[in-house]
């Protein structure tokens, strides 16, 4: 009764019929759009290119008005939580609670392995409370300014890079913890009525073991790297300590009103939003001109035109043809099923973003006709896999996206095979550590 695709549905095509021309179009109009974003002829930026294709998919009828209402009411709620926490980001750094935080690793002089290690506490906390796109969004301008105010800057700019790309992966390793941690875990506790409480509790040991292969594998390749020592100026910008304490005040009650479910997650975080917006705003710190300016909302636009196109493939029998894919794992092992249903969500989403694929992933699996339980805990591998998986490519995820904003901010280009580099042996292993934590889960909790 909680599925939002159940037999005839907007966008269920019951029947299952799809003619062949439909079925070639839907596939090339895909295969086009991804062409397109990756080698973006004539400069064109990427959200233009996936709301162009967006509107030729309604234009050669691979989809309807319906249809794209729809797709919009299932990223509704995930949608308005990331303008809510791009408002509440932007309001606590105007208000210097995350200069307050940089604060801690601030030091004249440190090591290299220390600030890795405060570093990824911090990006992990961020990640867990504000998402994978609050941590980008908030920690890329002060790991920025902590390396720009330093008098090596320019000897360490090497250092720098490694350091956001640190940021910008375990933003997106350490958003499996809460539902509210990431867009895709918004969409999957929805479709599946999966509680807060129950979210955690199966994720807890998944998000621990990506956490930790983390922490392996992405110092000890580039530890000699690195300079012994990096030096700060611990002489931030001051701020004021009621503003600090308003910070704290708001995010122990929005903890406390996420945790007891006394509202819907979006709208507590709506709200939050709201209220740190309006304090910023009487506070003389923000504008809306200023939120205008400044909120990437060509990043949302992108999001929204690809995950309509990917929708024409659900239409021309998508998952008809994964239940087919997937079918002779229904006699195999958990374990297997897990380590399947993951490696393929994971290609998915680094090809064609996380947030469509974990959708099509999640409707996909309501169709296996598992048992509820095993239903759950595959759903649990799929965004797993959609998570950590996107990191494979700089457009799986939405964080990515907005890191890369952040970055351009600041002059700072990271090369397509740089990225690669960085990310494949990284994530793969990642991936492979959080779904052994989640079988691990299921061998002790089911």
């Amino acid at each position: 009764e909680h599925l939002p695709f159940k037999e005839g549905a907007v966008g269920s095509n019951p029947t299952g019929d799809t003619t062949l021309e439909k079925f070639l179009m839907a596939y090339l109009l895909f295969i086009t759009c991804m062409f397109v974003i990756y080698i973006r002829p004539f400069s064109l930026p990427i959200w233009f290119s996936s709301v162009l294709f967006a509107f030729l998919a309604y234009i050669l009828s691979l989809l309807s008005f319906d249809d794209i209402i729809f797709v919009f009411s299932i990223v509704t709620d995930s949608t308005v939580a990331l303008l809510a926490l791009i408002l509440l980001s932007m309001s606590f750094d105007k208000l210097g609670f995350f200069a307050h935080l940089a604060s801690f690793i601030a030091f004249k002089k440190i090591s290299s392995f220390s600030f890795f290690l405060l570093l990824s506490i911090l990006t992990s906390f961020v990640s867990f409370v504000f998402a994978n796109d609050g941590a980008i969004l908030v920690l890329t301008p002060i790991i920025y300014i902590l390396f720009s105010n330093s008098k090596f800057f320019k000897k360490d700019k090497a250092s720098l890079i490694f350091f956001l790309l640190c940021l910008s992966f375990l933003s997106d390793f350490a958003s499996n913890l809460f539902i509210f941690s990431n867009l895709t875990n918004i969409i999957t506790a929805k479709i599946f009525d999966i509680a807060l409480l129950e979210f955690t509790f199966f994720m807890l040991a998944p998000q621990l073991f990506a956490i930790l292969a983390f922490l392996l594998l992405a110092y000890l390749p580039f530890r000699k790297k690195l300079p012994r020592y990096l030096y700060f100026n611990a002489k931030l910008a001051g701020v004021k300590k009621k503003d600090i304490v308003f910070c704290y005040a708001l995010l122990v009650f929005l903890l406390i009103f996420l945790f007891l479910s006394l509202l819907k997650l979006y709208i507590s975080l709506l709200i939050a939003s709201f209220i740190a917006f309006v304090y910023a705003f009487l506070s003389k710190k923000f504008s809306i001109v200023l939120f205008i300016k400044q909120a990437p909302f060509s990043v949302l636009a992108f999001s929204l035109g690809l995950f309509v196109v990917v929708f024409t493939l659900k239409n021309a029998g998508l998952l008809e043809l994964l239940s087919g894919i997937f079918a002779p794992l229904k006699d195999s092992s958990l374990f297997l099923q897990i380590f399947s249903v993951g490696f393929f969500s994971a290609f998915a989403s680094s090809f064609a973003n996380n947030l469509p694929a974990v959708f099509l992933g999640d409707l996909a699996l309501s169709s296996f006709n598992l048992d509820e339980t095993q239903t759950k805990i595959l759903a649990y591998a799929n965004l797993l896999a959609c998570n950590i998986g996107s990191k494979f490519t700089p457009i799986g995820s939405l964080a990515t996206l907005l890191w890369l904003h952040s970055l351009a901010r600041y002059g700072i280009k990271i090369s397509f095979l740089k990225y690669i580099a960085f990310s494949f042996f990284i994530t793969f292993f990642v991936l492979c550590a959080s779904l052994l934590g989640l079988s691990l889960s299921v061998f002790l909790l089911v």
